[in-house]
């Protein structure tokens, strides 16, 4: 059963008639909450490409959404041309030229990519005419949903036809809940299943993949599908320890739907081994965040570029206050400068102010320079075993510290054809870390859409004793989420896709004080810098938060200074305050807790505004809603205006 019930809300945000020009948003609002059980979500493209020089004008797709396992049939149609005539389909069925089907991601959208990889973001694939004014194709695979267009050509590729909006969708998706596991006695696995899934029963497998020979945690069993969410129960009592590159195999065979075989990272580490001091952070995907000391952890903190300090003393500041208010992560960037003394120094710091530190491994190293990003250092020389040998130590001299959240590996990093087989590689460098500390994750910076090329998905290079099956390499995505200045974008098609390939993942939202093109321009509001943290959660659900970038630690400096001063550093501690005040609402468990759909029915300028920045060309504002027990149901609604006046 769905049940749904709709409530409407009119309100001001705040008063009109206030006697401060700043004190007044000229937005009146109506908003409509859905609470449903049911939850799901459809990207469609909108963007129609220009005819490419053909004649030709496609009128439909069928299917246009499509699972991205592929083997999708689909038909193309279009309007009848005389130029086509005899060449495509004819009566005769006689057909003179090669037809192609071509699918194309959106732009800012998650690579598509089919098994084994291949082309980045475009498909050429062939067609069968059926008639002059149709002709089917078959999708391709692909491992990653999101949105595109798909267009036609009749000549073997040399011209192509206008294109249509088309989306793939994930069909079936499963997860292990935690990574590792440590002093648990039950494991789970979390399914996500598409709506066509409703009412249906499927048959479900789970296989630890061991060498020593497989073991079958769950099933083969069925599942009844009542919602989109399911979760499987197994003992982890027999199991023995295993290694941090050891996988599980989900098989789910539905009714009337082909098998579905996914492949996961599994981890299960004794806490026996767990250096003395040291304090313990865990993938948690049933909220999509951390574990941290067994406590759940939502992170809000800053990047770190605070001039280069000559100690300890000097880097960590003003960090005192900030803990205070609030914050709870950090990555500094200057800390590899420091010797190594010093860098445990400032941990000692953190730790008594309760901060956690993303440790700095992509630049330099307390015993050398490690550069780690994209490295290549596994050819087996001694350059290379030096080099392992230096990222050992980095390793050793701090996985004993309580201030340890994690390794930061990875900044500035983005996929494009020519170097995935670099991405690939930074999964030996995650089991090198792993293997030295497996109480702590593995983070890094990703610059572009395809944050899933880091997760556990099927190696760009070939398997072999090196290299794993599934090239995960970072534990704690954090999301480049700049947006060029404008708040628009932080709800646009690319900044929900950040989620496509990553359903479970603990992303982190990295919005910027300084933004770019020059990183050198604060926001003109101070506000505009809250409402960007806000927009993470409300269009992406991403509610952990690393703000870029701190450079004054303190709260006394000028606001206009080019990072906007105290007045932009207090920002993220207000954010903080509000956030925590609708926990565990912004925490939901998978399947537990449903989250209300908030849509903006009217939204109306109450005095004149300015046309508003480039870009801005959808609503003026953006609403989303949480719930949790209270002890029913209670509702959070947060407005973000996007007019950043």
């Amino acid at each position: 059963l769905i049940r749904t019930v709709s409530s409407y809300i009119t309100t001001l945000t705040e008063d009109p008639n206030a006697e401060s020009a700043s004190l007044r948003a000229p937005i009146l609002l109506t908003m409509q909450l859905t609470w449903t059980f049911i939850v799901s979500a459809s990207l469609v493209a909108t963007r129609v490409l220009g005819a490419e020089n053909s004649p030709v004008n496609l009128t439909q797709l069928s299917p246009s959404n499509f699972p991205t396992i592929g083997g999708t049939v689909l038909t193309v149609a279009w309007s009848e041309s005389a130029e086509l005539h005899g060449h495509v389909g004819s009566s005769d069925g006689v057909k003179t030229n090669v037809t192609l089907c071509r699918i194309t991601s959106t732009v800012g959208h998650p690579s598509f990519s089919h098994a084994g990889y291949g082309a980045v973001s475009v498909h050429v694939f062939s067609a069968t005419p059926v008639n002059d004014t149709a002709a089917v194709c078959t999708a391709p695979t692909v491992l990653a949903p999101g949105t595109g267009t798909l267009d036609v050509s009749f000549d073997n590729g040399t011209q192509w036809t206008n294109a249509l909006p088309m989306a793939y969708f994930t069909l079936i998706d499963a997860v292990v809940a935690r990574r590792p596991y440590l002093n648990e006695t039950e494991g789970q696995i979390l399914l996500s299943t598409n709506p066509s899934f409703r009412g249906q029963t499927l048959t479900v497998t789970v296989t630890l993949l061991l060498s020593s020979g497989n073991v079958t945690l769950w099933g083969p069993a069925s599942v009844e599908v009542q919602n989109d969410t399911s979760t499987l129960q197994f003992s982890l009592d027999p199991l023995v320890p295993v290694s941090v590159n050891t996988d599980v195999v989900v098989t789910v065979l539905g009714q009337n739907n082909p098998q579905v075989t996914i492949r996961r990272r599994f981890q299960r580490i004794p806490l026996s081994g767990l250096p003395t001091g040291a304090t313990p952070s865990v993938v948690d995907h049933t909220t999509r965040s951390l574990v941290v000391g067994g406590q759940p952890f939502l992170g809000m903190g800053w990047y770190l570029n605070a001039g280069r300090a000559g100690n300890a003393t000097e880097l960590f500041g003003g960090l005192a206050t900030h803990g205070q208010l609030g914050t709870n992560q950090l990555m500094p960037y200057e800390l590899v400068a420091l010797d190594p003394q010093e860098q445990l120094s400032f941990l000692d710091h953190c730790h008594a102010a309760g901060i956690r530190v993303l440790f700095p491994m992509q630049q330099f190293g307390v015993t050398g320079g490690i550069t780690v990003n994209y490295s290549k250092h596994w050819d087996g020389s001694a350059d290379a075993r030096a080099w392992q040998a230096q990222v050992v130590a980095n390793v050793t001299l701090v996985k004993h510290h309580p201030a340890l959240l994690g390794y930061y590996i990875c900044d500035d990093c983005c996929p494009t054809q020519s170097n995935l087989e670099d991405v690939a590689l930074m999964a030996r460098l995650y089991n090198l870390v792993k293997a030295a500390d497996p109480y702590h994750i593995v983070s890094g910076a990703v610059q572009c859409p395809s944050m899933w090329m880091w997760s556990d998905v099927p190696s760009y290079l070939p398997v072999s004793a090196d290299q794993p099956f599934l090239q995960l390499s970072l534990d704690y995505p954090l999301w480049e989420n700049y947006g060029n200045g404008v708040l628009a974008n932080r709800v646009s098609d690319s900044a929900i896709a950040r989620r496509n390939g990553v359903e479970f993942e603990p992303v982190v939202n990295c919005v910027g004080l300084w933004w770019t093109p020059t990183f050198m321009d604060h926001p003109s509001a101070a506000k505009i810098t809250r409402s960007a943290m806000w927009l993470g959660i409300i269009a992406s659900a991403v509610p952990n938060q690393l703000v870029f970038l701190l450079q004054n630690t303190g709260f006394t400096s000028s606001v206009t200074e080019p990072d906007g001063g105290w007045l932009q550093t207090i920002q993220p501690a207000i954010w903080g305050a509000q956030v925590r005040a609708l926990m565990p609402s912004v925490l939901p468990r998978h399947g537990e807790v449903f989250r209300p759909t908030a849509d903006v029915l009217e939204a109306a300028p109450l005095v004149p505004t300015s046309v508003g920045p480039p870009g801005l060309d959808g609503p003026l504002v953006s609403v989303g809603a949480w719930a949790e027990a209270c002890p029913t149901v209670c509702a959070h609604v947060i407005v973000v205006n996007l007019h950043q006046q």
